[in-house]
């Protein structure tokens, strides 16, 4: 008795695990920016155990990261988790900057955000930007359920860095 039990305490469980949103969330607090201020840019995964490789900034100073958070929530029997990933960074010149993709593995798979453009304009009365609200960039939502439809998958093989 004790056995069957633990076994249906299992499927619980995994059905639980596998019926909540599994994401991976890109957001970014300014994409114009004022020269002599700075930006922050944050990677999310929900629910999901994931090896993280960090964009590369180019041109773009990194003031602070790869900043790492972990949330952990359990609401009417259901747990939820969260691992960000945040970088500040300022430029030092006027133009316009690409922040390369970051990359999720997720198993033997290789999730790619998408690139990010950021503008820099000219600051001549040298104001400071408020940090502001995060704007979403990107939400790639890894359910099955909803996607199923191949080609509707953000699912991109990882480009070897030379």
């Amino acid at each position: 008795m004790k056995r069957i039990f633990e076994i249906l305490l299992l499927v619980v469980i995994t059905h639980n695990c596998y019926s909540q949103e599994i994401s991976i969330l890109t957001e970014i607090s300014k994409d114009t920016i004022l020269i002599g201020n700075t930006s922050e840019i944050r990677y999310t995964a929900k629910n999901l155990e994931v090896k993280f490789e960090g964009p590369d900034f180019d041109r773009l100073k990194v003031v602070s990261g790869p900043n790492v958070s972990t949330s952990m929530q359990f609401v009417n029997g259901k747990m939820t988790s969260s691992l960000s990933y945040s970088y500040i960074f300022y430029p030092d010149e006027i133009g316009e900057y690409f922040i390369s993709p970051a990359y999720f593995t997720v198993r033997d798979t290789v999730y790619e955000t998408p690139p990010i453009s950021i503008i820099v304009i000219p600051n001549p009365m040298e104001e400071k930007q408020s940090k502001g609200d995060f704007k979403v960039v990107e939400q790639q939502s890894l359910n099955q359920e909803k996607s199923a439809d191949p080609s509707s998958a953000i699912l991109r093989k990882k480009k070897k860095r030379i």
